[in-house]
């Protein structure tokens, strides 16, 4: 049989295996992702949408562009360049399709784009 110390013990040095692993799993999560992504000059963000796998989307409010980038490498790109009379506010992505669904904001309209491709869509 267990003695109290014996057993006392036993729970003290799984709470501390168990205590290693999670902060080995958080450590590990969080050096997988970027803590900060740098966008383009002057973008203004508004609207974020998330894409397949690592992939993000963000709309820029006066230019109507579309910035894609990747959480984990912090790597992007201007997917749907500035627009005259468009703004980027809102944004959604269905994977299923690969559309990206912008609201327009101020213009009163949306937009639909490939999300892979940037192309206009509707």
């Amino acid at each position: 049989m267990f003695s109290r110390r014996s057993m006392t013990l036993s729970i003290v040095a799984l709470a501390v295996v168990a205590t290693v692993i999670v902060a080995m799993i958080v450590a590990n999560t969080r050096a997988r992702f970027q803590a900060v992504i740098s966008l383009p000059n002057g973008f203004q963000p508004e609207g974020i949408a998330s894409g397949e796998g690592t992939t993000f989307f963000v709309g820029s409010v006066p230019t109507g562009a579309v910035y894609r980038g990747d959480v984990k490498t912090g790597e992007g790109e201007v997917l749907i360049p500035p627009q005259r009379g468009h703004n980027s506010v809102g944004l959604k992505y269905d994977p299923r399709s690969d559309l990206l669904f912008v609201a327009g904001g101020k213009t009163g309209k949306a937009f639909i784009y490939n999300g892979v491709s940037g192309e206009n869509v509707a």
